[in-house]
């Protein structure tokens, strides 16, 4: 896994835009959803004059989710902040995509900062920001990749059932809760990865398995780094601290709490379960150790007392009689295979293998 090394701007003033991401090559593109109870249209948007020109239209609905998909264009996100009069902080925070998740309450909007989680195809966590500006009847969605991060709420947005199209902090909680569902899904592909993970490493014949759980290590480091933060933004919005958000809506989020309480119970086993795993492993290998220790011990001392009759008759003495015995060698020879013999005999009467 690449490790990111640049995350911040260095020497720039607060509130200089400056794009940190993934992504640069992305061409940024935006989407107009309008709708109400009886209808919902979606436009692609050409550039700000046609923006402006939809949201000047007095025949088309008045509920409107503007949906941003790239945004390493800084010019385009400028002109965004200049038509909808968001703060340059707000303009920053967007433009870097390494921002954690957070929300901040503004005269004319709620700005917010949440992670999206997915597994990439290299099997990996990848990590993606959306960032979220909220206004009276208008909701704004920026999202650092050209794809279709939304189908789910489309196909709600479209069908028009329950109360999806009944206000826009209704549409702000449908897209939080639908972020935090995904979490589940990924915290689902983490537990299944550890739970082989630990049948192989009980396989005696699979015991070699240290990347794998450094590798798990590393990607729980980046679930708490997402994951953590997020906590915060949702007991903010219990705590009811924000003017755009209706306490009608604000019930929701707590609904969002208890499955979000959840989540961080299974980043905690799991989390214990991967530490576990290394000791798991850690001890394994000091039993592989041990009878390879032991196995050469037994050599060793097998073959001590062999060494020594060796060792003796290897002398150069002249006044050694067995030298010149017609069968001392076989003597000899016959001594040391019952000794060996005896020697392992005991040890398997030891169990010591």
């Amino acid at each position: 896994m690449k490790k990111k090394k640049t995350k911040r701007k260095i020497g720039l003033p607060a509130g200089t835009m400056a794009y940190l991401g993934e992504n640069p090559n992305v061409k940024s593109n935006m989407i107009l959803i309008e709708y109400d109870k009886g209808e919902c249209v979606y436009r692609n948007i050409k550039d700000i004059q046609h923006l402006n020109t939809e949201f000047n239209n007095d025949l088309t609905p008045k509920l409107r989710w503007l949906r941003v998909n790239g945004v390493s264009d800084l010019k385009l996100i400028a002109e965004i902040g200049a038509y909808f009069n968001l703060h340059p902080l707000t303009l920053e925070d967007i433009v870097n995509t390494y921002q954690r998740a957070k929300i901040e309450d503004y005269e004319n909007y709620t700005f917010t900062v949440i992670k999206n989680l997915i597994i990439d195809s290299d099997d990996n966590i990848k990590t993606e920001q959306l960032s979220m500006v909220l206004m009276k009847d208008v909701i704004i969605t920026f999202y650092d990749e050209n794809t279709n991060l939304f189908k789910e709420i489309d196909e709600r947005l479209s069908a028009g059932k329950g109360s999806i199209r009944s206000t826009i902090d209704y549409l702000y909680y449908i897209i939080v809760d639908d972020i935090v569902d995904k979490y589940f899904l990924t915290m689902d592909v983490v537990s299944d990865r550890i739970d082989i993970l630990y049948e192989e490493l009980m396989d005696f014949g699979k015991r070699d398995r240290l990347v794998e759980i450094k590798k798990i290590q590393k990607e729980m480091l980046k679930l708490k780094q997402s994951l953590f933060p997020f906590r915060e933004v949702l007991n903010r919005l219990q705590r009811q601290e924000f003017s755009f958000i209706n306490k009608e809506t604000l019930i929701y989020f707590r609904d969002i709490a208890d499955h979000f309480s959840q989540i961080i119970e299974q980043y905690e086993t799991d989390k214990e379960t991967i530490f576990s795993l290394m000791d798991l492993y850690m001890s394994g290998m000091s039993n592989n150790l041990n009878q390879i220790m032991k196995i050469l011990t037994i050599i060793s001392t097998i073959f001590i007392p062999l060494t020594f009759i060796v060792g003796i008759y290897g002398m150069n003495f002249k006044n050694m009689p067995e030298l010149e015995y017609k069968y001392g060698y076989y003597i000899i020879l016959f001594i040391m295979l019952c000794i060996g013999g005896l020697l392992g005999w005991w040890f398997k009467k030891q169990k010591w293998f």
